[in-house]
């Protein structure tokens, strides 16, 4: 019988993403929506580490499963490293959480003038269960920051991908191909997630 993973997510981009990665585990994905979850978990941590388990700890707590989460944030050089955790908000530059277009906009806007355009995703996983202590991975990628946003299709709930340059392959991110975007994004991040996965559910549930 399938064990059943809760994502702590309803973003669809982070949902089909990890759809993916636990493809090939005996499991059945769901999500706060699904399960009638109205509530948003504050991500009050200063690290990514702490609001990835803030996220997993209060999901898992509501739902009595073992819950995936994530927390990611972008890491601009010329700007001391905002937006940071606070990734929506700008670090607090902004008062309200901004959608995908306006959040393109703000940060086009920010770096308006500014040479010096290296950056640096970073992604933290947690994987939690209510009886049982958590474990994160790590995983970064290195880029720079566009002047333009890419014209053309987008991906929903990844703002920052409509403004990066891959200088290794000399290409926009929307222009690589599946295996050059892996390579940068999925490889051994991917695998350290779906082994984290494994090894909670045999370690704690005895599976």
């Amino acid at each position: 019988m399938p064990v059943k993973i809760l994502l702590g997510t309803n973003n669809p981009g982070k949902i089909w993403k990890y759809g993916e990665i636990l493809q090939d585990l005996d499991v059945e994905i769901v999500t706060p929506k699904s399960l009638g979850f109205d509530f948003e978990v504050e991500e009050n941590g200063t690290t990514f580490e702490e609001n990835a388990i803030a996220k997993a700890k209060a999901y898992s707590q509501a739902s009595g499963l073992i819950t995936l989460s994530e927390d990611s944030g972008l890491l601009i050089s010329a700007l001391g490293g905002k937006p940071g955790v606070k990734f929506r908000t700008f670090d607090g530059e902004v008062d309200h959480r901004m959608e995908d277009e306006e959040w393109v906009e703000y940060c086009l806007k920010r770096m308006y003038g500014i040479e010096d355009r290296k950056a640096e995703l970073v992604f933290v996983a947690a994987v939690k269960h209510p009886d049982y202590v958590p474990v994160t991975v790590k995983h970064k990628t290195c880029f720079v920051l566009t002047h333009l946003p890419y014209q053309g299709r987008v991906i929903e709930g990844f703002p920052v991908r409509q403004i990066m340059y891959h200088p290794q392959y000399r290409k926009h991110h929307m222009e690589l191909t599946r295996e050059e975007s892996d390579a940068l994004f999925r490889t051994g991040f991917d695998e350290q997630i779906k082994a984290a996965v494994r090894k909670y559910i045999f370690n704690n549930l005895n599976l």
